[in-house]
């Protein structure tokens, strides 16, 4: 079953952004009902809460932040005595110190989580189950949200959380070194074999290809995903990629670093290779738009953002995953649960995809006019489609399975195995840490 639901949530991404299936009434949008379901009694006593939200740093700064804030303020207007303070962190810091926490009994009261960690902090004990409050939702509230992000959530009769973002990569093209390379930025990449050729051309005018995704287990699953067929889960104690199918990513990987960089992605210098036309493409989600965009907007880059190409026309590549908001147990846990329902409602969702350009699980926001044509969301939903999820979600699966197969990618890339012995060495260690886990 839990297989099942990693599949549904690869097809169900695509159509929170694409198609309007779920009810648009909303029940916590408005202030007026926010407090009625914040408080469900306005003549209760005055209350003084203090709420600790540890958010995503790009969502805690910035655009984001002051977005989010907003939504705090309205959020704190609307429920007298409940104060929110907003933390920013990287998402492996909030990883890490929800665990740390959790058993030293400091915890913040919710927190921003990716889908691919939700196992390691529910199973630390740092995650509240929320069912019987979920459940005490109105239907419409409660269908707002893509089916699959729901169920991905909910485990042995409990939940662990709200829907909140969504992520998909895909591939920024810069179109001034195309143009100089003699390619036609409007001619569609058809596969592997045509993004190879434009790469060759890149190079050959004197350009830089692609940065180097060998670095990073989580940057190999960009161009894994581009296999067809290829799922991110396990089975009987086994990962579900085969030989075959990694095998193919690191040929790719291996014929496309003839024509890159040294320099990973993760690297400032990567992007600023990009903004200043020395390199063609960049693979990436689209927390790496707004710095492209402001360029753009400064006439300093002329870019746009394609699909990443999979091996065959008929399957793009890319990796994409999910964020919820958790809750930690603690004596403001309900409150904590009410605030995360009204950020993630429909009204708090629209603004925050219309405004940032961040796709969402909220199905009702995603269909809304003012979301819906927004070219990033669209092909982020596309993306989210195809490609591949970035773990197996709420099941044993460690996320250090991604440091063999960055290890095992750079042999194959550098000559030293073939891509068939390498992806071999890569999924033997792999299944041994599933094994060990």
């Amino acid at each position: 079953m839990q297989f099942k639901q990693r599949l549904m949530i690869v097809l169900l991404m695509s159509a929170i952004v694409l198609v309007g299936c779920a009810p648009t009434t909303s029940i916590v949008g408005t202030q007026e009902n926010s407090q009625a379901t914040a408080t469900g009694n306005a003549a209760q006593p005055p209350r003084n809460i203090t709420l600790e939200f540890w958010n995503f740093a790009d969502f805690a700064t910035g655009p984001g932040g002051e977005l989010v804030q907003q939504f705090i303020d309205e959020y704190e207007a609307a429920n007298p005595g409940v104060t929110v303070e907003l933390v920013g962190k990287p998402d492996t810091e909030i990883e890490a110190g929800v665990i740390a926490g959790a058993s030293a009994g400091e915890l913040p009261d919710v927190f921003a989580n990716a889908y691919n960690s939700g196992y390691a902090v529910s199973n630390a004990g740092a995650v509240k189950d929320v069912s019987e409050w979920w459940d005490a939702l109105p239907e419409d509230y409660r269908s707002q949200f893509s089916l699959a992000a729901v169920e991905a959530l909910q485990r042995d009769g409990k939940m662990y959380g709200v829907p909140y973002t969504l992520y998909s990569t895909v591939l920024y093209r810069n179109l001034t070194v195309l143009r100089e390379a003699g390619i036609d930025p409007d001619a569609e990449i058809k596969d592997w074999d045509d993004w190879m050729s434009q790469m060759q051309k890149v190079s050959e005018a004197g350009y830089t290809a692609l940065p180097n995704y060998t670095l990073d287990g989580w940057l190999v699953l960009h161009y894994l995903g581009g296999v067809e067929g290829v799922q991110n889960g396990v089975e009987n104690g086994k990962w579900t990629v085969t030989t075959e199918q990694l095998a193919k990513a690191y040929a790719f990987l291996k014929s496309a670093r003839q024509y890159g960089t040294d320099i990973s992605p993760f690297d400032a210098s990567a992007t600023d290779l990009f903004i200043t036309d020395k390199l063609a493409f960049y693979s990436m989600g689209p927390w790496a738009n707004p710095t492209f965009a402001e360029a753009a907007a400064n006439n300093a880059l002329d870019y746009d953002y394609v699909l990443i190409p999979g091996e065959t026309a008929n399957h793009a590549g890319g990796v994409h995953g999910g964020e919820f908001l958790a809750i930690t147990p603690g004596p403001h846990a309900e409150e904590a649960f009410k605030f995360a329902a009204f950020l993630a409602d429909k009204t708090q969702m629209t603004r925050f995809a219309a405004a940032l350009g961040r796709a969402n699980f909220n199905a009702a926001a995603m269909a809304d006019p003012t979301v819906a044509e927004n070219p990033l969301i669209k092909l982020t939903g596309e993306s989210a489609a195809q490609g591949m999820n970035d773990a197996a979600y709420f099941v044993p699966f460690p996320l250090s399975i991604r440091q063999p197969l960055s290890n095992y990618a750079i042999e194959a890339v550098e000559g030293r195995m073939s891509v068939e012995e390498a992806a071999n060495g890569a999924i033997k260690e792999i299944n041994d840490i599933l094994a060990s886990d």
